[in-house]
């Protein structure tokens, strides 16, 4: 989001006739909107290469922050593919290989290393068919955000759509909604050539390029405001910042605790999580996130290798233990259900999959949009494999052993394993500043920072003062909680009770269900809503209790 009098240095990627891309820098600061509202005259063409190029937190700026090496992965599609001859159309295939690349790690992120202990929570039969039940949910509502996009993108949202959400039942907005558009590649050359389109806001009117691309529904939190106004803004937005604030939160604890099982110098797990937060205020304070891309790159190259050791440690314990009876598994806590710990499970599991704030945007970095609801499928399909793997092999490799920290259960005396720990705490380390980006935004553009008073002669000394003192103190923020922290799977249960069962359940069905042409469809829609509701309310309070037990008993893990 642009202001104005502010420059926005962002790169921009050119496709030549051949197929092959080349890079360019441009400075877009003179064009922005005299009224702050954004940028003009910038063709959605140029504005997904943007994307692409890792202006994305400058120009969508509420985007899941683990998705920086997929969107490297799609700027290297660009350039690197050629398109027609015998490898047919491999722009296609490029981006929905980065694509698919993008949501993939979107979801794999540090809750899937608290996804064994949560399936220890309910045993083997009742882990594998809860994590196909939240992985068909998690699907359905991220479509459900599609739908919803692709009618008010439209307009033909069907007599059924109430006024409650905005829509009048003849199909055209209500209350003043505009009608908003869905901008991708296959339609840049109609905005780059300067074509009018019409908007329904109580009468026709034509938009230029410059509003047209104002007005794309390319996030979570426009879909909101578009649904709901300003309040549904500022729901998503309350979802988002506590999920990204959490998750932040979630790597410093993980970071403590690893970082002291191998240099138990440091006296406490409390003490390693402070001494690592003073490594982080200089890049979370950097102005050009652009700057993190390279870290972002070797952080995900670590947690892939991370992930593949501790997978391989589980396998040498099952093989080391040979073939085991029922009885002898037992023995290990190994059992096919256990249904007390289903609010567990949920909770964890729900933290795991949340990638439903990344879908929105990826939609609109790709050249063919259509290909996104296939790619989703493939793409949870594949992480709900490698979940029942990871979560399935380390807890019958450890049984009720398992830790909430799955590398903690790594061999204590092997030098490897000591490495992959911070090796792991490293790679999550630099993605860091990246978890808590958007958050940042949230605040920067929320005007609370126009409240904090800084002396004129300072502020023009130091023009990024109020921005720096804000990310200094919720960096901290999030430190002294990791510090205070009992328990690390306690606290992921916390976060996806409240964050995440809220974006990726209530929200997507809410939205929805105001354009249910069928009662069925709005029966579906609301009991998806108590789904999320009702799991993450049972969730919260038993986290809750367990949280204040684990308080007053004084320890941790």
């Amino acid at each position: 989001r642009g202001r104005a009098g502010e420059g926005l240095e962002m790169q921009s990627l050119k496709r030549k006739d051949g197929g092959e891309g080349g890079a360019r820098l441009g400075l877009l600061g003179d064009d922005l909107d005299s009224g702050g509202g954004g940028l003009v005259d910038v063709s959605s063409q140029v504005r997904s290469a943007h994307v692409a190029a890792l202006g994305i937190y400058e120009s969508l700026s509420l985007l899941s922050s683990q998705s920086v090496l997929a969107y490297e992965a799609l700027a290297a599609a660009g350039r690197g593919t050629k398109s027609g001859g015998e490898h047919g159309d491999a722009r296609g295939k490029g981006d929905s290989f980065a694509t698919a690349v993008t949501l993939i790690k979107s979801f794999i992120g540090l809750g899937i290393l608290a996804f064994p202990k949560a399936f220890s929570a309910v045993g083997y039969v009742g882990g594998c068919v809860g994590v196909l039940v939240i992985a068909g949910v998690s699907l359905h509502g991220m479509q459900l955000l599609l739908d919803v996009q692709a009618r008010l993108s439209s307009g033909r949202n069907g007599a059924s759509r109430s006024a409650g959400n905005g829509i009048a039942g003849d199909g055209k907005p209500a209350g003043g909604l505009q009608s908003y558009e869905l901008v991708s590649h296959s339609d840049a050359r109609e905005c780059d050539a300067g074509e009018g389109i019409t908007a329904d806001e109580g009468g026709a009117s034509e938009a230029g390029p410059r509003e047209r691309a104002s007005r794309t529904l390319d996030s979570y939190t426009a879909l909101g405001e578009a649904v709901w106004g300003s309040a549904g803004r500022k729901i998503v937005e309350f979802g988002l910042f506590t999920s990204q604030v959490g998750f932040g939160t979630a790597y410093l604890i993980f970071i403590g605790h690893n970082v002291f099982s191998v240099i138990p110098e440091l006296g406490s797990p409390q003490a390693a999580t402070l001494l690592a937060t003073l490594f982080l205020y200089f890049p979370c304070c950097l102005p050009d996130v652009r700057r993190l891309a390279s870290t972002s790159l070797v952080a995900n190259a670590l947690t892939v290798f991370s992930l593949g050791f501790v997978l391989y440690c589980a396998l040498k314990v099952l093989r080391a233990n040979g073939h085991q009876t029922r009885a002898e598994f037992a023995q290990l806590g190994v059992e096919p259900l256990r249904v007390a710990g289903g609010p567990y499970f949920f909770a964890s599991t729900v933290f795991a999959f949340e990638g439903i704030g990344l879908v929105l945007p990826v939609q609109q970095s790709m050249q063919r949009p259509q290909e996104l609801p296939g790619m989703l499928r493939y793409t949870v399909v594949s992480v709900a494999v490698v979940m029942l793997c990871l979560g399935g092999f380390c807890y019958l490799a450890w049984g009720d052993a398992t830790r909430d920290m799955i590398t903690l259960n790594l061999p204590q005396d092997s030098v490897l394993s000591a490495m992959v720990k911070l090796i792991y705490s490293f790679a999550l380390g630099l993605t860091y500043p990246l978890q808590l980006l958007p958050a940042f935004r949230i605040v920067e553009d929320s005007g609370l920072l126009d409240r904090l008073v800084v002396p004129p002669s300072l502020e023009a000394s130091m023009p990024r003062l109020r921005i720096n003192v804000m990310r200094v103190c919720l960096v901290t923020v999030t430190s002294v909680v990791a510090a205070l922290t009992p328990h690390f799977g306690l606290f992921v249960n916390l976060v996806g009770a409240v964050s995440c069962s809220l974006l990726a359940f209530i929200l997507p069905a809410a939205m929805h269900f105001g354009f249910g042409a069928t009662r069925a469809v709005r029966a579906k829609d609301g009991l998806l809503i108590l789904f999320g509701i009702a799991g993450g309310a049972v969730s919260f309070v038993l986290t809750v209790k367990e949280l204040i037990a684990a308080f007053a008993a004084g320890g941790g893990d």
